[in-house]
């Protein structure tokens, strides 16, 4: 299985092809060109003969031919922490003298 590490930022795809190269376990395996009208795989070692789908095709292609899967279910967003529960104000209590005896 090839290990793909990838974080791409979302880009508009302008007059340069984004280029992926795929790293399989005994070495580079190939690159995908992605454009706005083709997605194309070119092998490790051939820089003559690759493949070209434009992205309909590309679309039947999985459609047709991918592994069915479920997608994963996004974790609930995390609870936002209450606040500790403040403490009620409560009036500090008077010193009270204590009454004096009657005579």
């Amino acid at each position: 299985m090839a290990d793909l590490k990838i974080k791409l930022p979302e880009v508009d795809l302008g007059k340069v092809d984004t280029v992926i190269t795929v790293q399989g376990t005994k070495g580079r395996l190939g690159e995908i060109h992605l454009s706005k009208g083709t997605i194309e795989w070119w092998p490790a070692g051939n820089s003559v003969n690759g493949k070209s789908l434009n992205w309909t095709e590309f679309a039947k292609v999985f459609e047709l031919n991918g592994n069915a899967i479920k997608a994963k279910k996004k974790a609930a967003p995390a609870k936002a922490k209450a606040a500790p529960a403040a403490k009620a104000k409560v009036p500090a209590a008077k010193a009270v003298k204590p009454a004096k005896p009657k005579k």
